[in-house]
């Protein structure tokens, strides 16, 4: 079957621990020195080489790496004809096409100042929508100059990739139901490179060999897998490769005989994420795209994957709602005669997050080293459409309890027979505490009046009636107020905006902060009230200074500009501009031109005014004398004689 890969790829380091072989156990830290190094070259040092290319084009591709630390680092690469390399400098987004100009190239690393976009990455490139077809796979074992090798050998790593009942050729055959196989063979010599086990440069290493098996009549390219297995290296992963989907993965030597690491990282090649849970991405231990791989065994996919890749038949799905139905459904787990029967409910809603998929599991097959609460519970997993997208587990559920989802969609496990589980699906009302919004603060003068907002959305789901909503303001001394509506209907999830309109006592004669409270009842969770303040300020914004009139010279007009710097004690909103002794306009910036000119004198002053309507003094008085009525066309260059006078009146 003819099978669309992916033009992005992102490679995932699989982080491993003695003790799970993959990842550190949730909350554990690794050391900083075992975190991955990929180096620090740079044009100029002793690193970098100065090979200048003229010409080279490739496609960009993301790399992530996740450090045992906890932590994560994300960068871009090129592969190009001749190799892959790590990019320093920037570069578009992944999947484009480039052609880079004189870039510079060594040991794994391409420097780039600048490139041209050949073919731009298109929405449809960034997504996979199954895992099918005849896949080719190349075993390459490393050995370091310095004499480090992989210590797994051609027959054990024959045996893991393709004919050991856990190998990765059995795995994905019996998980795929036959969509997906695996042949090749591991390359039987050793194949020296330039490298080390404390600076991580796995793309200058995989370029090395890919020339090593040239030389030796053999193009890597002409498989659509290849594994290396590299020698021991303090890393600080297990296993590395690219995905979603790709061609390449890496396999630390600590590491190289563990089938749950070989399983995993070629599951990223064929285009599978992280199966996670809501506070981890590796949380999900029913997936081998989680963490439970093992040295000799690895789980089964979860639902959603299984659903995604194609490898199970629209019979075997039930698109589902929560309109309150019944559902049958046989375990996600082997023997998988009667094609036709449902194994996996996937459930849609206009307000859940994503799809929500349900399944059961059996102890069978690769399902068989399942922790056992997965056997008598239901699964509910979240997941897009896409198989490129990480999963997550959202829990599992006994017999006699249910779950629900934020958005009030209930799961509830009515039963369970041998292998087959009764699930119903509905919908209650779910009501939540209303949104609200009010500014906290904002200033006022004394005997100002100002009106703010605030807003109420109402955040029941879809199911539940309309509730009233009602509104009060408390207010202190010295400040009155009223709300506009006092009281509203809003349906769930509407949104309805109030205005509060306060007023200052003009008696006040010193700076104070008056508290007010907004409370919002008549939903069944209770008020909620919001509290706010308003800041009284007497401090008026500093005077205007360094006011110049300039005539225009093409159109008609007179441009003013002057200085007025903020600072905190200096906190203008806007000024106004007189214009012969008279209030003309306001300007929220410190420039203004006047177009509305004719023959005479124009005398400027501007004042500053801030939020709380205290105002500066004038500034002083800039004039302008126009001779001749300023009336021409734009386009033409008018005579105008100036007159420029200072003036504090």
């Amino acid at each position: 079957m003819l099978r669309t890969l992916l033009a992005v790829s992102t490679v995932s380091l699989l982080l491993s621990t003695p003790s799970h072989g993959r990842g550190l156990a949730k909350g554990e830290k690794g050391s900083v020195a075992g975190r991955v190094r990929i180096g620090d070259p740079r044009p100029g040092s002793k690193k970098m080489d100065q090979q200048k290319l003229r010409r080279v084009e490739g496609v960009v591709i993301s790399v992530t790496v996740d450090n045992t630390d906890g932590t994560s680092e994300v960068f871009k690469a090129i592969e190009t004809k001749t190799g892959t390399y790590k990019l320093l400098g920037e570069a578009p987004k992944e999947g484009s096409k480039i052609e880079v100009m004189n870039p510079m190239v060594s040991d794994g690393y391409m420097a780039i100042q600048g490139y041209q976009i050949l073919t731009e990455a298109s929405p449809e490139a960034l997504s996979l929508s199954e895992a099918t077809g005849q896949e080719t796979l190349l075993g390459v074992r490393l050995k370091f100059r310095n004499g480090a090798e992989t210590p797994c050998g051609p027959g054990m790593l024959q045996e893991k990739l393709f004919t050991d009942p856990g190998s990765v050729a059995s795995y994905f055959k019996d998980q795929s139901r036959g969509a997906v196989t695996f042949s090749g063979s591991v390359h039987p010599e050793l194949l020296e490179v330039e490298g080390s086990g404390s600076i991580c440069d796995f793309y200058n290493w995989a370029n090395q060999a890919e020339a090593i098996l040239l030389s030796r009549g053999i193009n890597p390219k002409d498989f659509t897998k290849v594994m290396y297995f590299t020698p021991p290296a303090n890393c600080g992963f297990a296993g590395v490769a690219e995905g979603l989907p790709s061609r390449r993965s890496w396999l630390n030597g600590n590491y190289c005989s563990w089938n749950g690491v070989l399983v995993h990282e070629m599951g990223h090649n064929l285009g599978f994420a992280h199966a996670g849970s809501p506070n981890w991405t590796y949380g999900d231990p029913s997936d081998v795209m989680g963490n439970n791989g093992a040295q000799t065994y690895s789980p089964g996919l979860n639902a959603v994957n299984r659903s995604r890749a194609g490898w199970l038949s629209d019979e075997e799905i039930i698109q589902g709602d929560a309109s309150g139905k019944v559902y049958d459904l046989t375990s996600l787990s082997p023997p998988y005669d009667g094609a036709g029967t449902p194994r996996v409910l996937v459930i849609t809603d206009p307000e859940l997050f994503s799809r929500v998929y349900v399944s059961l599991r059996s102890p069978v097959g690769f399902d068989s080293i399942l922790n056992t609460y997965f056997f008598n519970q239901i699964s509910i997993h979240r997941g897009a459409p896409q198989l490129s997208v990480p999963t997550t587990l959202l829990t599992t559920v006994a017999v006699g309890a249910s779950y629900q989802d934020t958005s009030g969609v209930r799961i509830e496990h009515l039963s369970l027979s041998g292998n087959s589980s009764r699930v119903k699906v509905s919908k209650s009302c779910l009501r939540r505490r209303p949104y609200v919004y009010l500014q906290e603060q904002f200033s006022m003068g004394a005997g100002q009046t100002r009106e703010t907002e605030f807003i109420i959305q109402n955040l029941d789901n879809s199911i539940c009636a309309s509730t009233n909503f009602t509104t009060a303001i408390t207010l202190p001394e010295y400040l009155g107020g009223e709300i506009i509506p006092v009281s509203v209907t809003l349906a769930p999830q509407e949104i309805q905006r109030f205005k509060i309109r306060l007023s200052t006592s003009p008696e006040i004669k010193s700076e104070l902060t008056l508290p007010y409270s907004v409370t919002i009842s008549g939903h069944e969770t209770g008020p909620v009230s919001q509290q706010a303040q308003v800041l009284i300020d007497l401090t008026p914004p500093l005077t205007p200074s360094d006011l110049t009139a300039t005539p225009r010279y093409r159109c008609p007009g007179i441009d003013l500009a002057w200085s007025s710097p903020k600072s905190a004690d200096n906190k203008w909103s806007h000024f106004n501009i007189y214009r012969n002794k008279r209030f003309y306009t306001t300007s929220k910036f410190t420039t203004f031109t006047d177009t509305k000119i004719r023959k005479g004198f124009y005398g400027y002053r501007v004042q500053a005014e801030d939020d709380a309507g205290n105002v500066s003094d004038l500034s002083e008085e800039v004039r302008v004398l126009i001779r001749k009525q300023h009336w021409i066309p734009c386009e033409k260059t008018p005579v105008i004689e100036l007159e420029n006078s200072k003036s504090a009146n």
